[in-house]
């Protein structure tokens, strides 16, 4: 049932900050209240949304890495899809757009560890679904384009030192650059490999790394991180 002009004013109010930040101006306002709602709340929640927009983003990052490189085989096409609509990824896209703040959720989840990668990318899916209800497939790929696709790193920034290729990605999403701590010292504990953790603190992820050296387990500790961010690397 569409709301009337003053019976949407709440919801306008509420979700302006990121209708500006999106650049989008939605005409039924009462679609991204529920793309911003979580299954936990007792109302329409986001989970249909999700399931569209998690379609039409499949369809959209589909065509804009077919038509960007033509010369790229198959299945180096399907690893970079991949990177680009995995949990960790839509995270840092939540993050950058402020859905982390906004999303509702029922009262156990705010203090709850649930509360974590899956819902906030799934929001960022269901807002898609929105977006693509609303407007149609002209500003939902606007929105994947600019805000999704455009902050990944390029085919060419991926060859390179895993480490690297991590600083490159966490500097597209505005991020802090990862922490390295040493958990096992070769030289003190009479083992003969190092185990170095790796820590991206806006994700809250956290992955070790073993090897011979420091910079070595540096290195395999950097690889963790990017396999679960989806990133890829082909540098050594």
């Amino acid at each position: 049932m569409t709301l009337s002009f003053f019976q949407n004013l709440p919801l306008l109010f509420r979700h302006w900050r990121l209708q500006q930040r999106i650049g989008y101006r939605f005409k039924d306002i009462t679609l991204l209240d529920v793309a911003l709602t979580h299954a936990s709340m007792e109302v329409a929640n986001n989970e249909r949304l999700e399931f569209l927009g998690d379609a039409v983003l499949d369809l959209v990052v589909s065509e804009i890495l077919f038509k960007k490189y033509a010369e790229v085989d198959e299945g180096t096409l399907t690893q970079m899809k991949i990177m680009s609509v995995n949990n960790a990824h839509l995270l840092s896209v939540a993050l950058n757009l402020g859905i982390t703040d906004v999303l509702e959720m029922g009262k156990g989840l705010y203090q709850s560890e649930s509360r974590g990668t899956k819902m906030f990318a799934d929001a960022v899916e269901a807002l898609i679904g929105a977006i693509y209800l609303d407007g149609g497939l002209r500003p939902a790929h606007k929105f994947i384009d600019k805000y999704v696709m455009q902050t990944l790193p390029t085919l060419q920034e991926t060859k390179v030192h895993p480490k690297t290729a991590l600083q490159n990605w966490l500097k597209k999403q505005g991020f802090e650059y990862p922490e390295y701590s040493v958990t096992q010292d070769a030289t003190q504990s009479g083992d003969s490999l190092w185990y170095v953790k790796c820590t991206i603190k806006n994700l809250a992820i956290t992955r070790t790394g073993r090897a011979e050296t420091r910079k070595a387990a540096e290195t395999e500790a950097a690889i963790e991180i990017l396999g679960a961010l989806g990133v890829m690397s082909n540098g050594s």
